[in-house]
């Protein structure tokens, strides 16, 4: 798809009307070099991507928000896009050149609530459904699975951020984990992601059981457990054996055994009052962690939640502050259905306690006892050690139980990996992986050797995690210790060269890239780049000060939006 015109109308009529055209696109901004007094970067040039970027799904807040301080906003921005209902229209097609089979338009406001517009081919799509709608219909060949997502799938295309303008491959927020990277570019160069949303399930799930033998560890591994038991249990052979000898020697036999029967039900007691403490104190910390995101709201969970509740109701209009209220309460159910088991538990540790408060003092008693009728000075202490003992090998065996488990279910979810890793190989993936890169790479060497006399390449490997998973991870040669310039340059020739790698692969991709920051680049080269995506099927929309458009660009129908101190985007001061 490639973009056909952008206007922004208001409550007093139409701002812009911005039609875009084959191959090079640029916005000026015609602010005189050489006015000391004023700047061209405020004029709202990149504004213009800013805009497309939302009507593709990005966030209003980055239309107005002041990107030195990105808690802070330009107010009057926010405001006159608000009181004066300014609507965006993005109207893109299948073809520049003839009638076009497929065409478009997407209209979006700034208002909140019943006033907000979503509309996707004059139909007003839910808040929690445009997403997955816009994929739909721009991009079909998406994986029902949603891995990737529309707005993964597209990154690439739009740069004007740190993140994009600083990382060719990796385009997706900071916290983006490898996994979704290699489902990312399976799906960009032409193979399955068949398996891709279980294996970052399956991950996710592996990284909580980790987090929870970490907590039953507490700085021992099972072994370590096992090791103290075994020293606990010889200790307590031969304390039993001393404390037999002296009854041997004073015919208190029966006191003795007796005793030793109650601190062996005192070691059961104290290993099953462990074991409930340290569920009450794990299932405390959940719901503690859960109830914490009550007020930070992650936005994909949130589209998760509403799009699943939409499928039940189709009809379901909500604000986001509706939606909010539903993502806290469905956080609050969640904290109860893991907070269930707390009075039972709290139940169990009381009746615990009292059993082995009973126990004690009848330990206690039979101490008492066994020292009256032999006044030997340390078989008191040896009755201490022995209790002290019985307790010490009862949490080691409520610890080494629960190890196990936890052992045993990590084992089985590393093998569900391991299987969906064994069948990507029988399918040959890496195999298909490897011709589909050299076929890029193709592409992608004749573009960057045409523009900078330089073959990049693209290439991949397989690595692992810190979690232990196994993932393709995808570089660049050359992509380290390169100049600025050179740098935007390695970004424009790979995504010229994926445009025309998918157009050859037959898959879905957008056309127009919305590139910043070229002011790095020479004006002649700027020629040559506008050449390129000509040849290469590519509509590039550019951003840039009028000092560094050639002059034989000027005025040849390459500049589709001028702007100036005098001439706002928005036609408004400040």
């Amino acid at each position: 798809m490639f973009l056909k015109r952008l206007t922004l109308d208001s409550d007093r009529g139409r701002l812009r009307d911005i039609e875009f055209s084959a191959g090079l696109n640029l916005i000026v901004d015609e602010t005189p070099e050489d006015d000391k007094r004023r700047t061209g970067n405020n004029v709202g040039k990149t504004t213009v991507l800013k805009l497309i970027n939302y009507c593709l799904g990005g966030k209003d807040r980055e239309i107005y928000a002041d990107p030195d301080n990105t808690k802070s906003s330009y107010q009057l921005v926010e405001t006159y896009l608000r009181e004066q209902n300014v609507v965006v229209t993005l109207e893109l097609v299948d073809s520049l050149d003839d009638v076009p089979l497929k065409r478009t338009t997407i209209r979006r406001n700034f208002l909140k609530g019943k006033k907000a517009i979503r509309e996707i081919d004059g139909q007003q799509v839910a808040r929690g459904a445009f997403l997955r709608h816009l994929g739909a219909v721009l991009m079909p060949q998406l994986p029902e699975d949603d891995k990737p997502t529309f707005r993964q799938a597209i990154s690439h295309n739009i740069r004007y951020n740190e993140q994009s303008l600083t990382h060719t491959l990796h385009t997706l927020d900071k916290f983006t984990r490898n996994i979704e990277y290699e489902a990312l570019f399976l799906f960009m160069l032409g193979c399955s992601t068949e398996g891709a949303s279980e294996k970052q399930s399956l991950a996710e799930k592996r990284k909580a059981q980790e987090r929870y033998i970490k907590q039953l560890e507490n700085g021992w591994n099972l072994r370590d457990y096992e090791l103290a038991r075994g020293i606990v249990e010889s200790q307590i052979e031969k304390s039993e054996r001393e404390i037999a000898r002296f009854g041997e020697m004073k015919n208190s036999r029966g006191v003795i055994d007796e005793l030793s029967q109650v601190e062996g039900q005192l070691s059961a007691v104290a290993g099953a009052l462990t074991q409930a403490r340290l569920r009450i104190s794990i299932i405390e910390d959940a719901r503690t962690e859960l109830l914490s995101k009550r007020s930070d709201a992650d936005v994909r969970e949130l589209r998760r939640l509403y799009e699943e509740a939409h499928r039940f109701i189709p009809n379901m209009q909500k604000t986001f502050e509706e939606l909010t209220r539903y993502h806290n309460s469905m956080i609050e159910e969640k904290a109860r259905f893991i907070a269930e088991e707390l009075p039972a538990l709290e139940s169990k540790c009381r009746a615990l306690e009292d059993e082995e408060g009973a126990l004690s003092k009848r330990s206690a008693v039979l101490g008492a006892q066994v020292s009256g009728m032999l006044e030997e000075g340390d078989l008191r202490r040896l009755i201490d050690e022995q209790n002290d003992l019985f307790h010490r090998k009862g949490e080691y065996d409520a610890r080494i139980g629960q190890l196990t488990a936890a052992y045993n279910e990590l084992e089985a979810t590393e093998k569900a990996l391991q299987r969906l890793e064994d069948e990507s190989q029988a399918d040959g993936l890496e195999h298909l992986l490897a011709r589909q890169v050299s076929a890029f790479n193709k592409h992608f060497a004749a573009v960057s050797e045409h523009l900078y006399g330089e073959a990049y390449v693209l290439a991949f490997e397989r690595d692992t995690d810190k979690a232990g998973t196994e993932y393709y991870r995808f570089y660049l040669f050359d992509a380290t210790n390169i100049s600025s310039g050179k740098k935007q340059g390695e970004m424009l020739c790979f995504d010229i060269a994926y445009t025309a790698f998918a157009d050859a692969q037959g898959i879905d991709c957008m056309h127009f890239l919305l590139n910043d920051k070229k002011e790095l680049m020479h004006g002649n080269q700027l020629s040559k780049v506008a050449e390129t995506a000509v040849e290469n099927n590519v509509q590039l929309i550019v951003p840039i000060l009028s000092d560094k458009v050639p002059s034989e660009m000027r005025n040849d129908g390459t500049v589709v939006l001028r702007l100036s101190q005098e001439d706002k985007l928005f036609r408004i001061e400040g």
